[in-house]
């Protein structure tokens, strides 16, 4: 599945330097102890909606992932194709102090979350 295939062609195409396929690259993405095939790091939502749906379309396998505190539970995978890795997707989005919401991206790590519900004496 790693070589020029369109399915590989499809995905450099979407995410250019963001896609990852060199083992020393992809080796700290395992997840349940299993190295992925190759690494995905989009920088926008729409960028890793393109790269779900071309993996999707492949019926290939596909993790996404955060900060990677949880990857090391199992059930272990037998084979990993594709990590989206979403941590270029952070922040928090929007926050209403007074109706107890927040909206944050999909790869904002807790702490940053919690920092900003903090300076209203909020946390999540």
């Amino acid at each position: 599945m790693l070589a020029s295939t369109p399915f590989t062609v499809a995905l450099k195409e979407v995410l250019g330097a963001r896609f990852r396929v060199h083992p020393q690259e992809v080796e700290r993405f395992r997840v349940a102890g299993v190295t992925p095939k190759l690494v995905l790091s989009p920088r926008t939502v729409e960028e890793g909606a393109r790269a779900v749906a071309i993996i999707a379309a492949e019926r290939a396998t596909c993790i996404i992932r955060g900060a990677g505190t949880k990857s090391d539970r199992p059930p272990a995978l037998r084979e990993v194709d594709a990590v989206v890795d979403t941590s270029e997707l952070s922040g928090v989005l929007a926050h209403a102090p007074g109706d107890l919401t927040a909206t944050v991206a999909a790869g904002t790590p807790l702490h940053e979350l919690q920092a900003a519900l903090h300076a209203h004496g909020q946390f999540f």
